[in-house]
């Protein structure tokens, strides 16, 4: 068993769970609103709890009862564990504080959790997955991370559920349709921001290619020189010339016009 109650210590221990009494308790379960916090098979924090610690423990009874107001979970006897580590890692941590925490419960922090363990796993499970579960992605943050080392309901939420991690210690990709329709989304923008940057890119090539056949064009029609005209004109005849012999004559040269 590993229900506490409101009038024992700050953060008590748990009663060992015994065969039989499991059934004579209320079983822990979120209330309604809490939906996120499932598993694809949708389980909540609670079941998802219970099966690790029972598969953990071999105790087949084992369960996790209804939390009430100022009650919370904590780990088992650490010296009834034989040092197996079921409880001592932040993955158990964060599932029972989100037990805890979808019933209306307390959240105590990771330290005051760990206070009794020898060693600690963080983000690790170091117990096998049993089968007909899947522990959510949100469960193997580092809590040592967040405000006071305290599990944060937000914080898990904004993580998600996928990828989960599944019995072969597999993680799981996400089966949501709106991933799907996200990563869709972003291929096909992607594919279309391509296709805009060729058309930009042809367009202003063949904008080039016409200015540069238009300028070869013009060069072929009108070579160098073309429009020059060659006209003789007739100049004043000029003073003799001092050259002994020679007398008075009229010159014509040719001008460019």
């Amino acid at each position: 068993m590993r229900s506490t109650a409101a009038e024992m210590s700050l953060f008590p221990t748990f009663l060992p769970s015994t065969t039989g009494l499991a059934a004579q308790m209320q079983i822990a379960q979120c209330l309604s609103g809490w939906e996120w916090n499932r598993n694809s098979l949708g389980q909540d924090p609670c079941a998802i709890a219970t099966m690790l610690d029972a598969n953990c423990y071999g105790d087949v009874n084992y369960a996790y009862t209804k939390v009430y107001p100022g009650g919370s979970y904590a780990p088992l006897d650490v010296a009834r564990t034989r040092g197996m580590g079921c409880d001592c890692n932040t993955v158990m941590y964060s599932l029972s504080m989100a037990c805890s925490s979808c019933q209306g419960g307390n959240v105590y922090p990771w330290d005051a959790w760990a206070k009794g363990c020898n060693a600690t796993s963080i983000s690790v499970y170091p117990s096998g997955i049993p089968r007909g579960t899947a522990v959510p992605h949100w469960a193997f943050y580092n809590v040592t991370l967040l405000s006071y080392g305290r599990f944060n309901d937000s914080v898990a939420r904004n993580i998600g559920r996928d990828p989960e991690t599944n019995p072969s210690g597999t993680v799981l990709a996400s089966t949501d349709t709106n991933g799907t329709v996200d990563v869709f989304g972003a291929v096909v923008a992607g594919v279309l921001v391509l296709l805009i940057i060729l058309v930009v890119v042809f367009v202003a090539f063949r904008r080039w290619r016409r200015k540069k056949d238009n300028a070869l064009r013009g060069q072929r029609k009108h070579p160098r020189g073309y429009g020059a005209q060659w006209k003789f004109v007739n100049l004043p005849p000029t003073r003799p010339s001092s050259i002994s012999g020679s007398g008075t004559t009229s010159q014509s040269c040719a001008a460019k016009l």
